[in-house]
């Protein structure tokens, strides 16, 4: 862990407006009314755009008992959650612990670390990102012991997209640009979460060992590494070179199902329509609502952290 820690991507107000949300949460005893099976999600702004797509996932392969509750933070840092800033992991294990129903925690964490760091440690970026991982782990574990958990990673972008985001990528990565340079070090990345889930039992890299990486290129935990995921997959949005389009999570979250759940839960019966106020799309968002802030922050990556 560093010493420094700091919420990057998303303004400090906002972040402090969420992590809040889920203070209050806990300090009032509320937790979700129904009896359903609970999964929770937390980490970065991924987390927060891909809660309701992972709902629907649930409620089209016919497990609808399965509540997801979205706990994310934009902007988060596995080193703001490693160290505890502001008291978010503390909240996060206070709700998870007053929750028995949570059969899984689902975690979206490393990106903006990556980002942020990766200018001045290089690929030592990704070995301090599997430390705080380790430290987030441990914590659930010995409040939890034994709950299941699952790191997502994430899948390869389309750093061309725009001329804005050619020059954060000259910034983030040391003055290269082209796939072939950028994407091993997402692949380096996807070992050492690959090595996080080697050593704990209740742990698992989805689809490992490269993870989702190439989704969006048709080809889940194949990735061609010469090339970019494709215009569609990614946000439309110029100026939003780190998240996908809303098709993208919904393909990034399918794939979630059916590498990971879809082994352990079996099929149910699917649900007719998803658009119903019972929908577990519309339980994920009517239980995110009070938690998250709006999800729609483009992360330009203009804060980097400096270790200390």
């Amino acid at each position: 862990m560093r010493g420094n820690v700091r919420i990057l991507g998303a303004p400090a107000r906002l972040a402090r407006i969420a992590l809040t949300a889920i203070v209050a949460l806990v300090l009032a005893g509320v937790t979700p009314a129904s009896a359903n099976n609970k999964v929770i999600l937390f980490g970065d702004s991924w987390g927060a755009l891909m809660g309701s797509a992972l709902a629907t996932q649930f409620d089209l392969n016919g497990h609808a008992d399965y509540d997801v509750l979205n706990l994310s933070i934009p902007g988060s840092t596995a080193d703001a959650y490693a160290n505890n800033a502001g008291g978010v992991m503390d909240a996060t294990l206070a709700y998870i612990v007053a929750t028995p129903e949570v059969q899984y925690v689902v975690i979206s964490l490393g990106g903006n670390d990556m980002h942020a760091l990766y200018p001045s440690q290089g690929l030592n970026a990704n070995v301090l990102i599997e430390a705080d991982l380790r430290v987030i782990v441990d914590r659930i574990n010995a409040a939890r012991p034994g709950l299941q958990i699952l790191l997502t990673g994430y899948d390869i972008l389309k750093w061309d997209k725009s001329n804005e985001c050619l020059l954060i990528a000259y910034a983030t990565f040391q003055g290269h640009v082209l796939p072939w340079e950028v994407n091993p070090v997402y692949m380096d990345y996807a070992s050492h979460l690959s090595a996080i889930s080697a050593s704990y039992a209740n742990v698992t890299y989805v689809n490992e060992p490269l993870g989702l990486w190439g989704t969006g290129q048709g080809n889940p935990g194949v990735p061609n590494l010469l090339a970019w995921s494709p215009s569609s997959y990614v946000a439309s949005d110029n100026l939003d070179c780190v998240h996908l389009s809303s098709g993208g999570y919904n393909q990034f979250t399918a794939q979630i199902y059916a590498k990971y759940f879809k082994p352990r839960l079996g099929g149910g019966t699917p649900c007719g329509t998803i658009a119903g106020s019972g929908s577990a799309a519309a339980k994920s968002l009517a239980m995110a609502l009070p938690v998250l802030v709006p999800m729609m922050v483009a992360s330009r990556l203009r804060r980097r952290a400096r270790p200390s």
